[in-house]
């Protein structure tokens, strides 16, 4: 864990925490590269389920990007946290409505979106099944629970 560092005696070893968010920066972008080759580019792919949907508050969010939205399902539970819609992936739930919006702007905008989720927020991938039955990856921002 990043944010913790390694833990000794006398504190966290901030140089290990140097390292490791060096080491982060280094290797996280070529793991992206390697997810869209293997899983057909879901950096172009993001399941909304809160205020980044059309007609939510935070819509504008994505407005400058050209895309399409589909509809989706994904396994988990949306609740509210902090007045904000939250969701939790969980495999052993039943599904809930996303909206898939499909850019091949995206994956540059990506880190800003980032910076505009916080860090109550982590993206991750998950798999969305479109309303034609059709199984895909996309990304989705979840609880954050201080993870790397």
């Amino acid at each position: 864990n990043i944010a913790h560092g390694e833990k000794t005696p006398s504190g966290p070893d901030l140089h290990k925490v140097k390292r490791d968010e060096k080491v982060c920066r280094t290797v996280n972008p070529l793991l992206e590269l390697i997810c869209d080759i293997v899983f057909d580019n879901p950096s172009t792919r993001l399941a909304v389920y809160g205020t980044l949907a059309p007609g939510q508050p935070n819509e504008s969010v994505l407005t400058g990007m050209k895309g399409d939205w589909l509809l989706g399902n994904v396994k988990g539970h949306v609740y509210q946290s902090a007045g904000l819609p939250t969701f939790e992936w969980d495999t052993s739930v039943g599904e809930i409505s996303i909206k898939l919006f499909f850019s091949k702007e995206l994956s540059q905008n990506l880190p800003e979106i980032d910076k505009f989720e916080g860090s109550g927020y982590k993206r991750i991938l998950i798999p969305v099944t479109l309303e034609d039955q059709t199984l895909t990856v996309a990304n989705i921002y979840e609880r954050a629970d201080g993870e790397c």
